[in-house]
C-alpha cells in the first residue's frame, strides 16, 4: 500500500488556523503526510508567520486571511474553485460546516476533524487522529522545527521568556529576576524574549532585576527558532514561544497555571513541565525551578 501511495504526485491541502503553539503541533502531520505522499506538493493555510516553521515538512505555505479565501465560508468564488480544483486531498481541522460543504464540493476528498480535543489526549496526538482516516498511523507525535535561521551565540545562555497569551499564566515578575541573578552567579547568561505582546511582562521583570540585561525583541519567528537552538537552556510560562523551544530540540522548562499540560504541554526531546497544585503560577516555587533547571543545564 505504502508503495501506491509513493508513486502517486497529488497536491495536498491542509487547513489549520491556530496561534504560534497550535500551529508547531501541526508539525507531526505535515511530517506524516510528506512521509505517506513523498512525491507531494503539501500547502498548509493557517496563521502565517508560525507556519514559516513548517517548512519542511509542507512545501509552501498561505495565510487564511488571504482574500482568496473569504468566498470559502460562503459561495466559492471562481478564482477559489480554480485554484482548490488542483488539490487532489484536504485534511481541514475546522468545525466550519459552509467551510467543510464547499470543499467537499470541489476538492478530490476531504478529511474533516475537530481542531481540539474532546478529552485529555494531547492536542499532537488529537491532530494526527484525522489521518488515520486515510490509513496513516503515525507513532511519532514531537514536532521538530529543520526551518529556522542559524544564528551565532557565545556561552551558556539562558533564553527566558516572561510573557504568555494570558497575564493569569504568567510567573510572577519577581521570581524570573530572581531567577536570572542566580543563573548569573552559575556563569549564565541571560537572555529575554520578547514577542509583540511580551513586552509588558518582559518590562516587569527588568523593573524588578534594577538594570537591563540581553533582549531579543521583535524577530521574526524563524530568527526566534534560531536563537533558542543555540540556548543552552530555556525556561518561560505556558506559550508559543516555549513549543518553539521544545521542537528545535533546547532543553525546555515550563511553568504551567490554568492550562492543563496533558492537552497543551510542549513536546520534545528533553522537556520538563512544572504546575502547582492549584493551577496558579504564583504557586510554583522558585526552589523548584532552580532545581528542574540543574537537571536540564548542561554540566
Amino acid at each position: 500500500m505504502e508503495g501506491e501511495h509513493d508513486a502517486v504526485r497529488r497536491n495536498v491541502l491542509v487547513w489549520r488556523v491556530g496561534g504560534v503553539g497550535d500551529t508547531v503541533l501541526l508539525i507531526p502531520v505535515l511530517r506524516a503526510l510528506r512521509r505517506h505522499f513523498p512525491r507531494s506538493h503539501i500547502v498548509a493555510v493557517g496563521n502565517l508567520e508560525p507556519l514559516s516553521l513548517a517548512v519542511p515538512p509542507a512545501d509552501e505555505v498561505r495565510s487564511a486571511e488571504e482574500a482568496l479565501w473569504a468566498t470559502l465560508f460562503s459561495r466559492p468564488s471562481d478564482e477559489l474553485r480554480d485554484y482548490l480544483k488542483n488539490f487532489e486531498l484536504a485534511v481541514v481541522y475546522t468545525e466550519d460546516e459552509v467551510l467543510i460543504r464547499n470543499l467537499e464540493g470541489i476538492v478530490g476528498r476531504v478529511v474533516c476533524w475537530p481542531p481540539l480535543p474532546g478529552d485529555e489526549t494531547h492536542e499532537a496526538e488529537h491532530l494526527l487522529e484525522a489521518l488515520k482516516m486515510l490509513g496513516i498511523k503515525e507513532e511519532d507525535p514531537t514536532p521538530r522545527i529543520e526551518a529556522y535561521e542559524d544564528v551565532e551565540l557565545e556561552g551558556t545562555v539562558l533564553a527566558v521568556h516572561p510573557g504568555s497569551g494570558s497575564p493569569e499564566k504568567n510567573w510572577p515578575p519577581d521570581r524570573f529576576a530572581e531567577l536570572i541573578l542566580w543563573a548569573e552567579e552559575l556563569g549564565i547568561s541571560p537572555l529575554l524574549i520578547c514577542g509583540p505582546a511580551d513586552e509588558v511582562a518582559v518590562e516587569a521583570v527588568v523593573d524588578a532585576l534594577g538594570r537591563r540585561v540581553p533582549v531579543a525583541k521583535g524577530l521574526p519567528l524563524r530568527k526566534v527558532a534560531g536563537l533558542l537552538a543555540r540556548c543552552s537552556a530555556f525556561v518561560g510560562n505556558d506559550s508559543g514561544i516555549a513549543h518553539i523551544a521544545a521542537a528545535v530540540g533546547t532543553p525546555t522548562v515550563v511553568i504551567f497555571g490554568p492550562t492543563e499540560p496533558k492537552v497543551w504541554g510542549p513536546r520534545g526531546e528533553n522537556v520538563q513541565v512544572i504546575r502547582a497544585s492549584t493551577g496558579r503560577t504564583e504557586d510554583v516555587h522558585l526552589l523548584e525551578v532552580r532545581e528542574v533547571l540543574k537537571l536540564v543545564l548542561p554540566a
